[in-house]
């Protein structure tokens, strides 16, 4: 399958699905499976947690969230940068992370860590 075809495929699988399918991939083959909603609930920790972490501090990111780009664009623009921090990602492919990100949208997955990489604001009295 080449990226076009697991970017269509990844795309068009419902929001639970996509982060069942990358509890899956974060918990590999196990004897006794754990249950759908269990490895949904470690996928969104994941994402929150490792890969808003690993990603988001990227300048490359950070350029493409101020573009207007298509979605397969943004997908394969993402899955470059997510590609770089795969060690990290525990398993889970580039392409099934780009599609998540890109789903709940640049700027809102990494509001979080761009907020707190930003000079704070200080009010100085008049």
């Amino acid at each position: 399958m080449d990226n076009a075809e697991e970017i269509a495929r990844l795309t068009n699988l419902s929001d639970d699905d996509l982060y069942l399918e990358i509890g899956r991939h974060l918990t590999g083959r196990e004897a006794f499976p754990t249950p759908p909603v269990h490895l949904i609930a470690r996928a969104k920790r994941w994402a929150t947690e490792r890969l808003a972490r690993a990603v988001c501090g990227s300048d490359k990111l950070k350029t493409l969230a101020r573009q207007d780009v298509p979605t397969q664009e943004a997908v394969l623009s993402i899955c470059a940068v997510v590609d770089v921090f795969s060690h990290m990602l525990g398993g889970v492919p580039a392409v099934t992370a780009a599609v998540l990100i890109s789903r709940v949208g640049l700027h809102h997955f990494c509001a979080v860590v761009w907020e707190a990489a930003e000079p704070q604001k200080t009010d100085s009295p008049s």
